[in-house]
């Protein structure tokens, strides 16, 4: 097993030198460096103080633009992090994870990322999301969404809240998770479809005849007006 070690944007000259001499000790000696702040971060004397007695692996080291460079002939990405994560690939612990690792015989790296935040998610899970990311992305993102335009709604019609300045506040707060702010522009027109309900000329629920031509029988174009319905529907009543 090939085990290469990575840093990621590195800021402090003497963590290099260190991870040289703790790579070293531990019997490593290949390790690749991600756009670290100092180009001749391997020549500066703080590494090479740090690095004592391992200025054979600041020698072989390399540096690099881009992780998917300092990935060149890897099969296998793991990388550590400060704190547990909700998302992305599944932790374990190191001692069970290289010994899986060795009954693979797979080729291994570590990423470490900047000294002061996390390795950031495209670096840990090597520029893809997961199924389980997208997933969540998908069923539970969008029963979320769907239950804020509810609320906005329900803020509408006054019956969330005993005030209509109260409403209106909560559906403002309903907006902040959305891409696009839309509860009061809803409440303006969703009031005037129940004052004009079923009148062509003023209810904005109704599909306008441009839309329908427009639109059609295509599947796809009918894909692209539900998606962005919420235009559509503001743009009528002008």
């Amino acid at each position: 097993m090939k085990t290469r070690f990575i840093l990621i944007q590195t800021s402090h000259a003497g963590n290099v030198g260190a991870a040289a001499r703790a790579l070293k000790t531990m019997g490593f000696d290949d390790l690749v460096l991600v756009a670290p702040r100092w180009p001749n971060v391997l020549r500066r004397e703080e590494t090479i103080q740090r690095a004592s007695g391992a200025l054979d692996v600041l020698h072989n080291a390399r540096i690099v633009a881009t992780l998917d460079e300092a990935l060149d002939g890897m099969s296998h990405l793991c990388a550590t992090a400060m704190t547990p994560r909700d998302f992305g690939p599944p932790t374990s612990a190191p001692r069970a994870h290289f010994e899986s690792l060795l009954k693979r015989e797979r080729l291994a790296l570590t990423a470490q990322g900047l000294e002061a935040k996390n390795t950031e998610n495209p670096a840990l899970g090597d520029g893809a999301a997961t199924a389980a990311e997208t997933g969540v992305a998908f069923l539970f993102g969008a029963f979320v969404n769907h239950a804020l335009y509810v609320m906005i709604h329900e803020c509408t019609h006054n019956v969330v809240l005993k005030t209509a300045f109260g409403n209106k506040v909560m559906g403002l707060v309903c907006d902040i998770p959305l891409v696009l702010p839309s509860a009061m522009g809803f409440r303006k027109y969703h009031m005037i479809h129940h004052k004009h309900l079923g009148e062509y000329s003023y209810d904005p629920d109704i599909t306008s005849a441009t839309e329908a031509r427009a639109v059609g029988n295509s599947a796809f174009r009918k894909a692209l007006w539900l998606m962005f319905f919420s235009l559509s529907q503001a743009f009528r009543p002008l």
